[in-house]
């Protein structure tokens, strides 16, 4: 959720939106956001404090709402904390999300490289047809550091590449050299590609320390 800008748009179009984040400093901020400014909103937002993945109780920065967080691993909960630190949990997803709905329209992740191993974890809604698309910023290089691997990782985005209708690779400013196809899909405007190989893209951006965001249809 960060800053809340996609939690928000996607309840100003319509959707019921279930948003999570570690920090409960952006919490405070996308809450009073709606309150003050889009109480028409409120109900269809329900924002949670945990993050998505394999289980594990951590520190997280408090008073503040820095982006950036965790791109250096987020620390265990095991030492003592710091006056600038809470305890927040990370929740396996695949046991939250189908308690909500059946069927979810799209999941969006932007996680600083915790993309890895919170796929992982959501393998089995994607697999039992409960997913109809995600879009996820990868970042292959902090893998390592947020509970997965580049292996690990390559093998996850392998699996829901196989299980994937459509998979679409959005424009980024740092270059791909793998064998790609442009696309258009009408109504976006923007550099847009298709019949790649998913694993020569995360290697691309892994050996270039790069990101970029990918969607996959189902």
């Amino acid at each position: 959720m960060n800053s809340g800008y996609f939690t928000l748009l996607s309840a100003a179009l319509g959707a019921h939106v279930y948003a999570f984040d570690l920090q409960v400093y952006c919490i405070k901020v996308v809450t009073e956001l709606l309150r003050n400014k889009n109480p028409h909103l409120l109900s269809r937002i329900d924002i949670f404090n945990v993050g998505l993945g394999t289980p594990a109780v951590v520190k997280v920065p408090n008073n503040t709402c820095e982006g950036t967080f965790g791109t250096g691993g987020v620390a265990s909960a095991s030492s003592l904390l710091t006056a600038g630190e809470v305890v927040a949990s990370i929740v396996n997803p695949a046991n939250l999300l189908p308690t909500w709905r059946d069927e979810v329209t799209l999941v969006k992740i932007d996680t600083e490289g915790a993309e890895a191993d919170i796929l992982a974890n959501l393998l089995p809604i994607v697999e039992a047809g409960s997913v109809k698309n995600i879009v996820v910023e990868l970042i292959p290089a902090h893998w390592p550091s947020r509970g997965s691997s580049l292996e690990a990782g390559i093998k996850t985005m392998e699996r829901l590449e196989a299980l994937a209708s459509r998979v679409v690779l959005l424009y980024d400013p740092v270059g791909f050299d793998f064998p790609k196809s442009p696309m258009k899909i009408a109504g976006f405007d923007g550099d847009l590609y298709t019949k790649f190989s998913v694993s020569a893209l995360v290697r691309d951006r892994h050996d270039k320390k790069a990101g970029c965001n990918v969607w996959f249809t189902f």
